[in-house]
């Protein structure tokens, strides 16, 4: 209905969901991450949008969608398109993805965990790789010493670091320097230049000039009237701030190549 008049070759937009890249995420990180934002135009709404990350820790835009709002259904509608097109794309013979070991997890943002530079009591099982290292207290830092149980076999450690980011933690590197291992051996696949560069083989063909287009005829959309803001004012955030939005005071710099403190990705020991 336009105008009062009825037009069944137009409709009113609802929602709209879109991906172009999203070949790419075989090839990156299994994190997705998914956040949103309210519209600041002329009308009502929510940006969402779904993220990974390559081996570089770069950014890779995933799918994005536009929604009336922050709502249930609108994220199972979100979540629903999203898994099929992950899914759809890593199933795929172009893809030939043959991971089975998909899950879906929890993710929460802002965890800082600092480790004490000097580790010892190091115990080795080499039936199952299983090993304990057992901090040692530094004046530096106020919090009783832990331990900390690494399963090599599983890629696991206590600390939650090694299996999230599939990289070796500072329990990881003490281990691999008395055992004399090959650190090298417990570095994910994603981070291998020939990984990184499949990420981004996808080409994307440039837009023509709107006088080559071809003539459109397929239905006409247009927005939802019930959605157009009556004001031109900046809509409110409802976002509640906590302690997460508070920044760290003298919060110390970590090197940008290995995420470790005390040094640069100048004269970072892992570049070598």
């Amino acid at each position: 209905m336009v105008d009062g008049v009825q037009d069944n070759s137009c409709y009113t937009l609802d929602r709209v969901f879109w991906s172009f890249c999203i070949n790419g995420f075989n090839f990156c990180k299994p994190i997705v991450q998914v956040d949103e934002t309210f519209l600041t135009g002329r009308y009502h709404g929510t940006l969402l949008t779904a993220i990974a990350q390559d081996g570089n820790r770069n950014i890779f835009p995933l799918a994005f969608a536009i929604v009336e709002g922050e709502t249930h259904e609108a994220f199972i509608w979100f979540f629903q398109l999203l898994g099929t097109s992950i899914i759809s794309t890593l199933q795929s013979e172009e893809v030939g993805c043959k991971r089975d070991d998909l899950v879906s997890v929890y993710c929460i943002s802002h965890i800082a965990s600092n480790f004490n530079k000097k580790l010892k009591n190091v115990e080795f099982n080499a039936e199952n790789s299983k090993f304990d290292v057992q901090e040692l207290a530094t004046l530096q830092h106020s919090r009783r010493p832990q331990s900390y149980t690494v399963r090599l076999n599983y890629w696991w450690c206590d600390c939650g670091h090694f299996q999230a980011l599939r990289l070796p933690c500072r329990h990881i590197i003490i281990f691999c320097s008395s055992s004399h291992l090959q650190m090298m051996t417990f570095i994910d696949l994603v981070y291998n230049l020939h990984t990184i560069r499949k990420t981004y083989q996808v080409e994307f063909h440039q837009v023509r000039n709107e006088d080559y287009w071809s003539t459109y005829t397929r239905p006409n959309f247009i927005p939802d009237p019930h959605m157009q803001r009556k004001n031109s004012r900046q809509p409110i955030t409802i976002h509640l701030h906590n302690e997460i939005d508070q920044s760290i005071q003298n919060k110390p710099k970590k090197c940008y190549y290995c995420r470790n403190e005390g040094h640069n990705r100048g004269n970072c020991p892992f570049r070598q």
